[in-house]
């Protein structure tokens, strides 16, 4: 019963992979050469601009997922336009001259060698995620179950992001601070940062062994919180 809205909604996010790569591109480039807060009050301002856009396609203009989708579009083009504004108007050696874009044979292949592998490691837990999501859709052979399996899984993955936040943060911050000190030629400074990004996985440490606690945040009916305290389990261990 949700196959349509689903596949409605895949279509409309499918229209922002454009943006995505223009933000994290150019969030990359920014981070690189020290700027780490652009970026950041950039995405704060689209998640905000999501959720006002989320209330008002719904809330006023009565739409459904297409509207949820509309909302997240808007704002992954917003800050993929902000990212890009900035490189277009800053003076430092990351400056962006549209006129002058082009395929840079070698540095196209540095690209390559490095991002091919990068994104082999991150479809593991796509394909993961894939198989997770098939195993639960076919727990249930009656089809008496599905709505609430599906809360509950989509409860458990919210749980599973603020994990995942923690551990980005770390390699966000190390990934950043590593390269400016390699293109810098002092790879001995590299380590400095390590002891206090060891604080990053705190918030892990509180929703890991508290699932079954914070699932109600996400979800209400007493009988999604089985399922989804056993998904929110086996993504924090």
């Amino acid at each position: 019963d949700v196959i349509g809205k689903a596949t409605l909604y895949m279509r409309i996010i499918f229209i922002g992979v454009p943006a995505n790569v223009v933000y994290n591109f150019g969030a990359a480039v920014l981070r690189s050469s020290g700027d780490t807060k652009r970026p950041m009050y950039y995405l704060i301002t689209a998640g905000f601009i999501n959720v006002i856009l989320n209330v008002i396609f719904v809330t006023l203009f009565g739409m459904d997922v297409d509207g949820v989708a509309l909302a997240t579009l808007i704002s992954q083009f917003f800050s993929a336009g902000m990212v890009l504004r900035r490189l277009v108007i800053t003076d430092d050696d990351i400056k962006l001259d549209i006129r002058n874009i082009r395929f840079h044979a070698t540095a196209l292949k540095k690209i390559v060698f490095i991002g091919i592998p990068a994104g082999i490691q991150s479809s593991v837990f796509s394909i993961s995620n894939v198989i997770i999501q098939s195993s639960i859709n076919s727990y249930d052979t009656a089809h008496l179950l599905d709505s609430a399996l599906i809360a509950g899984n989509s409860a458990a993955s919210n749980i599973e992001g603020f994990v995942y936040v923690c551990m980005n943060a770390f390699h966000q911050t190390s990934l950043t601070f590593s390269g400016q000190n390699l293109g810098a030629a002092s790879p001995g400074a590299g380590s400095q940062p390590h002891l206090s990004q060891r604080y990053n996985g705190a918030p892990a440490g509180f929703f890991a062994p508290h699932s079954a606690q914070n699932l109600p945040w996400f979800t209400a009916p007493q009988a999604q919180v089985q399922p989804s305290a056993a998904g929110a389990a086996g993504c924090c261990a």
